[in-house]
């Protein structure tokens, strides 16, 4: 059995380097997701500055955004009594909190273009998709001579994250425990460890996934597992649809997966052997981006998957083992978003904000495996 820790903690290692020292503050350009209405009001979000134009008239007079601020709310804000408590002013001193050019790399819009609801609100929503992020809001801060600056304001969650478990089942012991932080240093990266063991196998676990490498628009996710039967490496990375107007994506991923396999009769293994899985994938996308109130993208790629068998030394070999598969296919696929959300709170999660599709969105991947590529 072939091991691959030292190369796999190398790569992590890199990962890190790339993704936690060299963040951008560059924010990209590029368009945008769906509109919706205005954001419901929070207790805690800022109030309006000063009196700027209603959305609608700027964008008839064809205002350019100015100037950018990004303001960065910690996790309790102490001027509200409710969370004016030592308890949570600890917990604000000891989290790092976002980086600001880690939030100005993902706005949909930059100084000296056109002023526009559509991107703000959709930069809304891409923000507080972010796990490490409570809510965000996008509006107006001053107006003189058709220029509008804005403020992008956010609110940081606590991203640092101890879980464990402890189980027993049909007379064996299953244990995780994992450690996580979402949001690494404040540079919205995410990476965990963790330690599980199950009647199968006992595994350590190494995460890594960066949303916005360098900066970019580029997903890096990273995973390795060593584990007592064998180790895992899945690596993916893609320029993905990021926004409803987003023309072009392009991606793969690589997965090594080297496991011994069992199978029960009556809760009990009466066979044993090894599993060595391959995947490959690459791909792209083309979309004429928003178009009404609907994008539509064609994607295309190919596909490549091996699955091979073998008895394992110093186990019981099956009296059969399963045939080696091997699958390589073209694929195409088709996807459609429509852009209508809604805001809502206390729908889903307690005193949160809610972006809530009532479009439709639909999608689908079909390939064929020919034995003329190989299958």
């Amino acid at each position: 059995m072939t091991r691959r820790p030292t190369l796999a903690a190398a790569a992590l290692a890199a990962l890190l380097v790339i993704g936690v020292a060299v963040p951008s503050p560059a924010a990209a350009a590029g368009a945008a997701e769906a509109g919706g209405e205005a954001p419901a009001a929070v207790a805690d979000a800022p109030a309006p500055a000063a009196w700027v134009p209603p959305d609608e008239e700027l964008e008839a007079r064809g205002a350019v955004i100015g100037e950018i601020e990004i303001r960065v709310e910690n996790v309790f804000n102490p001027e509200l009594p409710e969370e004016d408590r030592r308890l949570f002013r600890w917990t604000n001193r000891l989290h790092r909190t976002t980086r600001p050019e880690v939030v100005r790399s993902q706005l949909l819009f930059r100084s000296g273009e056109p002023y526009s609801v559509r991107l703000l609100r959709e930069t809304e929503r891409l923000l507080r998709s972010r796990k490490y992020l409570y809510d965000c809001r996008v509006r107006p801060l001053r107006y003189e001579d058709n220029t509008v600056d804005l403020e992008v304001w956010v609110k940081d969650v606590w991203t640092l994250k101890a879980t464990g478990a402890v189980k027993r089942s049909g007379g064996e012991n299953s244990v995780r425990f994992e450690l996580q932080d979402s949001n690494l240093f404040g540079t919205g990266k995410s990476v965990a460890l963790e330690r599980s063991s199950d009647v199968d196998r006992s595994s350590v676990i190494a995460k890594y996934l960066d949303r916005n490498v360098g900066g970019s628009r580029v997903r890096l996710d990273f995973t390795y597992s060593d584990n007592s039967d064998g180790d895992l490496v899945n690596l993916a990375a893609s320029r993905p649809f990021f926004a409803l107007d987003t023309r072009w994506a392009a991606g793969g991923f690589v997965r090594d997966d080297d496991r011994i396999d069992s199978l029960y009769r009556l809760g009990k293994v009466v066979e044993r052997f090894r599993h060595r899985q391959e995947r490959l994938d690459l791909g792209g996308g083309l979309s004429r981006g928003l178009v009404g109130r609907r994008a539509r993208r064609w994607t295309f790629g190919l596909g490549y998957a091996r699955d091979r068998f073998a008895a394992e030394p110093g186990l019981e070999a099956p009296a059969a083992l399963p045939e080696d598969v091997t699958r390589v296919y073209p694929w195409v696929g088709f996807e459609r978003v429509e852009d209508a959300f809604a805001l809502t709170r206390d729908q889903d999660q307690l005193s949160r904000t809610e972006d809530v599709l009532l479009g439709t969105h639909y999608r689908g991947r079909l390939g064929f495996a020919s034995t003329a590529l190989g299958s």
